[in-house]
């Protein structure tokens, strides 16, 4: 749970940082300033990967423990007791 918080931290810092020095830096470094568009960019980006792999790991985590439930017979309900949406 920190390592996600710290990678939210990093992310909503990094992008809010850029943004606000694209405009106080405006004055001093004229064009070069346009490199630092490309940050906010490359945060969502490296952000959205990030979290595409979490997820798909989370998921192979969650069907990994159900085989290891079913194979256990841990899962079913008695007779009448109610169903499962697998």
């Amino acid at each position: 749970m920190l390592g996600g918080l710290a990678i939210a931290i990093f992310l909503h810092g990094s992008y809010d940082g850029a943004i606000f020095l694209c405009t106080e830096a405006q004055q001093e470094l004229g064009v070069g300033v346009l490199a630092l568009l490309f940050v906010p960019l490359a945060v969502v980006l490296w952000g959205y990967r990030r979290l595409k792999r979490h997820a798909h790991d989370a998921l192979a985590l969650d069907d990994a423990e159900y085989a290891r439930a079913e194979a256990a017979n841990r899962l079913r309900l008695p007779l009448g007791m109610g169903f499962m949406l697998r």
